[in-house]
């Protein structure tokens, strides 16, 4: 008789789905959103299917490159949420840059435990960094085609990971999650954002120093893309025209990829408040551009709803998204 082995995981999920969802404990996100702009934090208390804002805060980072004074404005930021106080919190955060890239490949359709097997010896033929590099990771995207199966590629060095790591470690917290912007963005806008069939979606973040672009058809996320910008945050409308410059080399590619229009904009991030910002988009663009904010129509706690976040709350996607990213207790 062959020794009798038990799954905790499997354990867990099977006890998990005998407990009515009213009796489940809530649990605790916070996102984590560090860049060399600022460090921005969110937390969310979850529970079956709802989630309540607790706290958000943004603090500048005024010297990056200084590691230790960064780590310090980390330590004021999770002090600012009350972060010592949270019970078991579940921290996420992400990496972004040119070390961490986005693939859409074409495989033969087959099996997810074969794909698993055939991805790290064709994921060279995407991805600019030696495998040794970087930690890969795949996903299907729908259902295979004419015996072809799509499939998302994401490829993030692993010295960037790790400096990402070192980094809240130094400011006095373990993260559960690395992710990437682009993905906590997508989760930010597929928690809150109900599109119509068959619509085009682009959503922008856009700061200071750079903007991060997510084009959505429908609810599929096709097409990511980071670009640096430099503006005076006294004078964000200054960036508009690099920022459209911009915009039409990521349509063009994606129309000439799908063949579908965009069919409008949400804006988001630090300057989405500055309503300038986005009436020349507007002017600009053929196509509707909306300021977005995600956490405008979520739930509140009373403590949160009393804090000025109307200011930030644009700058905030991006943790927002990493507050909703599940992961292990």
């Amino acid at each position: 008789m062959p020794p009798v082995r038990l799954s905790i995981e499997r354990l867990k999920a099977v006890w998990d789905s005998k407990i009515p969802s009213g009796w489940r404990r809530p649990w605790i996100g916070v996102g984590l959103d560090v860049d060399a702009a600022a460090a921005r934090a969110v937390v969310l208390r979850h529970q079956p299917q709802t989630f309540t804002l607790l706290s958000a805060a943004a603090k500048a980072i005024p010297e990056p490159s200084d590691r230790s004074a960064a780590a310090s404005v980390i330590r004021d930021l999770l002090e600012t949420v009350h972060f010592s106080a949270l019970r078991a919190p579940r921290v996420s955060s992400a990496v972004h840059g040119s070390s961490a890239v986005v693939r859409f490949a074409t495989f033969p359709a087959m099996t997810p435990a074969e794909l698993k097997q055939a991805v790290p010896y064709e994921a060279d033929k995407y991805i600019p960094f030696q495998m040794s590099e970087v930690v890969l990771d795949s996903q299907p995207v729908g259902a295979p085609v004419g015996g072809k199966q799509e499939v998302l590629l994401v490829a993030a060095k692993k010295e960037l990971i790790q400096d990402q790591i070192q980094l809240l470690r130094d400011a006095g917290v373990a993260p559960h999650v690395i992710d990437l912007e682009a993905f906590a963005l997508a989760n930010a806008w597929e928690a809150v954002f109900k599109p119509q069939e068959g619509q085009v979606t682009a959503l922008l973040s856009a700061g200071t120093q750079r903007c991060l672009l997510d084009v959505f058809s429908g609810t599929q996320l096709r097409l990511t893309r980071e670009f640096p910008l430099a503006v005076t945050a006294d004078a964000p409308a200054s960036g508009v025209e690099a920022v459209v410059k911009q915009l039409r080399l990521s349509y063009d590619y994606f129309e000439n990829q799908s063949g579908k229009d965009v069919d409008h904009l949400l804006l988001t991030g630090a300057l989405s408040a500055d309503p300038n910002f986005a009436s020349q988009l507007q002017a600009t663009l053929n196509h509707p551009v909306q300021i977005w904010n995600p956490l405008a129509s979520i739930e509140k706690d009373p403590a949160c709803a009393a804090q000025n976040l109307e200011q930030i709350s644009g700058d905030l996607s991006v943790a927002f998204g990493l507050a909703l990213r599940k992961c292990s207790a």
